[in-house]
């Protein structure tokens, strides 16, 4: 009887035991759809983000979504996330020090501080004046510029005269730079004797030359009364090339003469413009 109901307790145990496995089993079954698909999904991203990187924005867009256990423990995820840290760290750092970011004195290290040197030029008459300003390293830059003060001539005058066959020449000279400043002087006209205009024949300067010399030389004295007695008259006019001399000849001979004492000198014209000199005597 005792064995019976062994026998019987047992299969009862046997029985719960399976019942309780068989719904166990259905459990897992009826989850297990579910996480395939979660599978199906994690290996489909994995393959996404293999062949194409999200971008920024699809990366932000993600940012906020939870992932669950299965997606935080994919090896490839995270590897990705490792990957991106890194590259906006290194993307900060340079970013921390792009040129001109640094403010301690790391920037004037090597840094070349001009020192120039003042030279003036000062102006000329066709040049400017300026002040130079040079560096040893080649700089340099002009400032303070003055004018040009252009040149100073003086009076024209004549280095040679125009003639009838060759020009002439007249210049002026600069006071400052010894610049000259030249221009021509036309030839002369020539012209004819028949143009120029002949002078009139002063016999008067002649008559007071014959009287200066008969009283000075000849010492001989003037009389109008001697008038009666002459020689030959001596003729007198622009042609006469001896005129000086034949007066003075003639004056000597008389002082020389003991009887001849006074003189007096007179001319009449002559029909070709020239005179008869007459030195009377008594």
């Amino acid at each position: 009887m005792k064995k019976k109901v062994y026998i019987v307790f047992l299969l009862i145990l046997i029985l719960v035991l399976v019942s309780c496995q068989n719904n166990e089993t259905t459990l897992l079954e009826s989850s297990k759809p579910a996480n395939s698909s979660v599978g199906k999904v994690e290996s489909k991203h994995s393959t996404e983000n293999k062949e194409t990187k999200p971008s920024s924005q699809d990366e932000s867009s993600t940012a906020g979504i939870s992932l669950t256990p299965a997606e935080r423990s994919d090896p490839e995820l995270e590897r990705e996330d490792e990957s991106n840290a890194q590259q906006s760290s290194s993307q900060a750092v340079q970013s921390s020090f792009s040129p001109g970011s640094v403010k301690n004195g790391s920037e004037n290290k090597g840094r070349h501080e001009h020192s120039y040197s003042r030279k003036v030029i000062s102006p000329t008459c066709t040049s400017e004046g300026y002040t130079s300003y040079s560096c040893s390293c080649g700089n340099m830059y002009t400032d303070d510029r003055v004018p040009a003060l252009g040149h100073s001539y003086g009076e024209w005058k004549v280095v040679k005269d125009a003639t009838v066959s060759e020009t002439g020449l007249e210049e002026q000279v600069c006071s400052r730079c010894g610049a000259k400043n030249q221009k021509i002087i036309e030839k002369r006209e020539e012209t004819s004797a028949s143009e120029s205009p002949e002078e009139p024949f002063d016999i008067e300067s002649w008559i007071v030359y014959a009287q200066n010399y008969a009283v000075n030389t000849a010492k001989l004295n003037l009389e109008p009364s001697a008038i009666y007695c002459w020689d030959t008259p001596i003729v007198a006019g622009s042609h006469c090339v001896y005129l000086e001399r034949d007066i003075s000849d003639r004056l000597d001979q008389y002082g020389k003469d003991p009887s001849i004492t006074d003189v007096w000198i007179w001319a009449e014209p002559l029909e070709d413009g020239s005179y008869n000199l007459f030195i009377g005597y008594a």
